[in-house]
């Protein structure tokens, strides 16, 4: 046998061999595809999303399965469009669309209507199947999101509810990290510190909106909220864009995390600045109170002085003279005589001396004739007493006022001028009555001594009596004075006509 025979032979049977080998992996391919094949299926069937396959016309021509209600058979060779409710319908149909002619993946929600008329909503994931770098077809992948919606319009909800539950409170509502670093604010914050609409408060610390002084309390507060969980009814004064301050009171709460780690910080920020002011004012309403018992205490106790000094003096000296007399009337008739004129003397005395002690308490021309007449009384006794020269000068057409007013008028002019006698070391006094409209204009000026109002110690009664009295006239007072220019006492007050009540001021 030839050499070309012998090569020929084993080349024949190599390629047998190789034949056999070819034959083997074949197999092994085709069973390695069946298996491929069975888990790509059993993963398609069990995934919990609906997977569709859509020709160019837009239909279904696979569907991965369906719900027990619904058969293949009716969904093969639809449109899906065709099941979304009909306000989202043009959406799918444009974004598949897209994928066709772009070659690119997209996404949308979209709202479909079963056959229980039941709303669900699905999150469509749709990408290209290529063949021949052509785009032949659409893949979805459409997965339920209808509890995911339903607790995202739940939370939407609340939110719009606790948001406007914020707008509405009358008091500022930050929320901020665990280090003071604001991340919310409501517009009323916004108004409390005077930012602009267009600078918010959010990245800010909130120990910038404090004064100074109050900044390391901040601090402390905040730590001690971490241990505590609540802190109430905590004062600061909040410095505002402009310079000015704000007192307000701030209560705030740790907001914890699902594990129950605090996560936040929720403050609630109250201006207390009317609550200060009423506090203020009933603390002055008080000391004013104070004032005016201990000004009623002082006028009380020089009543009772005079009538110690004077009346009881002159009444006592009378019964004395009247026993006298009668020791002596059968005896020294001469005497007798003396002592008992003498007695009556002291009466008449007395009587005089209790008619002014009523005077000064309430003169009864007050009551008779008005605080005009009153007044000009008034100045006429204290020209007479004094021998200064004390002028009055009245322009009022009012006839009379309440009771209490009158009263009130007739003592401020009255302080006034006895202070302005009895201090000031000037030769003339003038007293000015004027009406302008409504209001009545008071006067009491000097041209002596003068002082500083300043310097008025609290136990000078005359003038912190002035001082209220006008205050419960709804008037104002005005002392201009220094020391060597004289003083001029000036009340300017409402007028109330009499008839609305005897007390009606």
């Amino acid at each position: 046998m030839s050499d070309l025979e012998k090569t020929k032979e084993q080349l024949i049977a190599e390629l047998v061999e190789l034949r056999a080998q070819v034959t083997a992996l074949e197999g092994r391919v085709d069973e390695y595809s069946t298996l491929t094949h069975q888990q790509w299926h059993s993963l398609v069937d069990n995934t919990p999303a609906v997977i569709l396959i859509l020709d160019r016309d837009h239909k279904i021509r696979f569907i991965n399965h369906t719900r027990p209600s619904v058969l293949k058979e009716e969904i093969i060779g639809r449109r899906p469009d065709e099941l979304c409710v009909p306000e989202h319908r043009e959406i799918y149909r444009r974004s598949v669309d897209r994928v066709f002619h772009s070659g690119k993946s997209d996404s949308m929600e979209i709202a479909a209507r079963g056959r229980d008329d039941q709303v669900r909503w699905y999150l469509n994931h749709l990408g290209p199947i290529f063949e021949g770098g052509q785009v032949v077809a659409v893949s979805v992948i459409a997965e339920e999101i209808t509890e995911q919606k339903g607790a995202e319009d739940a939370l939407r909800q609340s939110e719009e509810r606790y948001r406007s539950l914020v707008e509405a409170c009358p008091d500022a509502v930050l929320m901020s990290d665990l280090r003071g670093q604001v991340l919310f604010a409501s517009p009323q914050a916004q108004d409390l510190v005077g930012l602009p609409d267009d600078e918010e408060l959010a990245d800010k610390l909130l120990v910038d909106f404090v004064v100074e002084e109050e900044r390391r309390q901040v601090t402390t507060n905040l730590a001690r909220l971490l241990d505590a969980g609540v802190r109430r009814d905590i004062e600061y004064n909040v410095l505002r864009r402009d310079g000015t301050t704000v007192p307000v009171e701030v209560s705030s709460a740790l907001i914890r995390d699902a594990a129950g780690q605090p996560k936040a910080v929720m403050v609630i920020v109250r201006d207390v600045t009317v609550r200060k002011r009423a506090l203020a004012a009933l603390a002055r309403e008080r000391r004013t109170l104070f004032r005016m018992l201990r000004a009623s205490d002082h006028e009380r106790q020089l009543i009772a002085y005079d009538i110690h000094d004077g009346l009881a003096q002159q009444l006592a000296a009378a019964i004395m003279q009247f026993e006298t007399w009668q020791h002596l009337e059968e005896k020294h008739h001469d005497k007798a005589e003396t002592v008992y004129e003498a007695g009556v003397e002291m009466l008449r005395q007395a009587h005089s001396e209790a008619r002014r002690l009523i005077s000064g308490v309430r003169p009864p021309i007050l009551d008779e004739s008005g605080f005009v007449a009153a007044i000009a009384h008034l100045v006429h006794d204290q020209r007479v007493r004094t021998g200064l020269k004390i002028e009055l000068f009245s322009d009022v057409e009012v006839d009379r006022l309440p009771a209490v007013a009158e009263n009130a008028v007739y003592r401020i002019v009255q302080e006034a001028l006895a202070n302005a006698c009895r201090h000031s070391g000037s030769p003339r006094v003038r007293v000015s009555l004027v009406q302008q409209g409504d209001m009545l204009r008071l006067g009491v000026q000097d041209w002596g001594i003068g002082f500083d109002p300043e310097a008025v110690l609290e136990n000078r009664f005359g003038l912190s009596s002035i001082r209220e009295r006008t205050r419960l006239l709804g008037g104002e007072l005005l002392i201009e004075s220094a020391p060597g220019q004289g003083t001029h006492v000036r009340v300017e007050m409402p007028i109330v006509a009499r008839g609305g009540g005897e007390d009606s001021v």
